[in-house]
């Protein structure tokens, strides 16, 4: 092999390099999917979005962070029919969105102050008997907690929106409703039940 060609040769190897270089570098910044622990996320924002859980346990502890970056979202189907009997979210947490936990076999759910957010459907067809709700939860969306086993709830004076279906297909007989809430339909409950304003 003559000097031109070993330059030549050189070279294309140095390119190769460097593309290999520059596509792993990638890996971990916005958009790119990951795994840690079992939990599946995206990094947006300097944050973490947790996309979906790949283990088999049935009672999980969702983490505050993840490679230093908070937990703040949870998407859309992330837990979907996951078998899971239990669920501990972080106090990073501020928007759960759609789908999120439905199909489970949850009975209680505590969902942080932070939550601001609860998706279409993120709790529906569960075994829930209790919820916390978040001071600062400000969004129920549709059919939230549709299809539970829930008696009683007390709604947090922070919220403002109420989706249609939010409570159906409980076994609820009344339930407290803050006057802060704008967006409201008689639909979020099933028609006996006694709705009370304060």
């Amino acid at each position: 092999m003559d000097r031109k060609t070993r330059i030549i040769c050189w070279r294309k190897t140095i390119g190769v390099i460097f593309s290999a270089v520059f596509i792993f570098s990638g890996i971990g910044q916005n958009g790119f999917a990951q795994s840690e622990n079992n939990f599946e996320y995206e990094i947006k924002n300097n944050s973490i979005t947790i996309t979906g859980f790949n283990g088999i346990e049935r009672d999980i502890i969702i983490p505050d962070k993840i490679n230093d970056m908070p937990v703040t979202v949870i998407a859309d189907s992330a837990f979907l029919r996951k078998k899971l009997t239990s669920v501990i979210l972080p106090d990073t947490v501020t928007v759960i969105e759609n789908n999120t936990f439905s199909y489970n076999r949850l009975s209680s759910i505590v969902l942080p102050d932070s939550v601001v957010s609860v998706g279409i459907r993120s709790f529906s067809n569960n075994r829930l008997t209790d919820i916390t709700f978040s001071n600062s939860l400000t969004f129920i969306g549709m059919f939230a907690f549709d299809s539970n086993r829930l008696k009683d709830i007390s709604l947090p004076a922070s919220l403002t929106y109420i989706g249609d279906g939010s409570f159906t297909k409980n076994q609820l007989t009344s339930v407290v409703v803050p006057r802060s809430v704008i967006n409201f339909n008689s639909r979020a409950f099933e028609t006996y039940v006694k709705i009370q304003w304060e």
